[in-house]
């Protein structure tokens, strides 16, 4: 009889214990949310449905805003991809390339951009570049040139602010007689691929510009670990970086007196 009193009392106490502990525990938990400034303890029902409703939508919100701006670039760059591969069909050898010029390429050729007021760009081709030169430095005078008539023309059209040359760069390099003192060139020609009747008359004329301004300066990229082309030994190569998130990685070279 005494046993079973004795299990009844341990019985009890272990229950009190345990409310006791499950009191304190709440206590506890209300004390460090209001600490926190959390809402939910203080509010009513209704302003804690409110508050719970209202964050998925904001959420939905901003993800509908992200999703509209990753359809846009997908467009457009499923756009530049058609493009370039119409006229890699037509040319392989004056698009030295497998693909477009990514973003981060792009980018890294633009980098100098805003330290000149005048940008002389080679091999336009799709744009890819050319939208990093205006983002880079928007109030340039930005002259394009590219050889292919239909990516000219829809190049000019994009971009109606820029200037959009149709056609062989050293053909048409009396444009740079009229530039100022201080001018980049940005250049994406395929030197490495191109026919030696067009190298040579287009590294010349490149040469010749740059030594005419110590201020002036041209960057170049290629897909193979050497200079991108031969130049007179008072014009210096230096490598910049290289670009691995492009197909294939690319290496960044900057060419200028000294």
């Amino acid at each position: 009889m005494v046993d079973n009193l004795h299990y009844v009392n341990l019985r009890q106490h272990s229950r009190e214990n345990r409310h006791t502990e499950k009191r304190l525990a709440t206590r506890k938990a209300t004390k460090l949310s209001a600490e926190r400034g959390a809402l939910i303890p203080s509010m009513s029902s209704n302003q804690t449905y409110q508050a719970r409703t209202l964050r998925p939508r904001a959420a939905v919100s901003r993800s509908g805003h992200c999703s509209c701006l990753v359809l846009r670039r997908r467009v457009v760059s499923d756009l530049v991809n058609i493009h370039f591969i119409k006229h890699w069909l037509k040319n392989p050898a004056a698009v030295g390339a497998i693909a477009p010029s990514s973003p981060y390429l792009a980018r890294a050729m633009a980098q100098p951009a805003d330290q000149f007021d005048t940008i002389i760009e080679l091999g336009a081709g799709t744009g890819v570049i050319t939208d990093a030169l205006i983002e880079r430095n928007p109030s340039a005078r930005l002259i394009a040139f590219e050889l292919d008539p239909a990516l000219a023309g829809k190049l000019a059209a994009r971009h109606p602010g820029i200037e959009v040359v149709a056609g062989c760069f050293h053909e048409r390099a009396q444009i740079l007689d009229s530039l100022p003192e201080r001018a980049l060139i940005v250049s994406a020609l395929p030197f490495r691929s191109l026919p030696k009747e067009v190298i040579r008359p287009t590294t010349m004329i490149l040469a010749k510009f740059l030594m005419q301004n110590v201020a002036r300066s041209l960057v170049q990229f290629t897909y193979q670990p050497r200079t991108p082309f031969d130049v007179p030994t008072s014009l210096t190569w230096r490598w910049r970086r290289v670009i691995w998130r492009n197909t294939p990685p690319a290496g960044v070279w900057e060419l200028r007196q000294g």
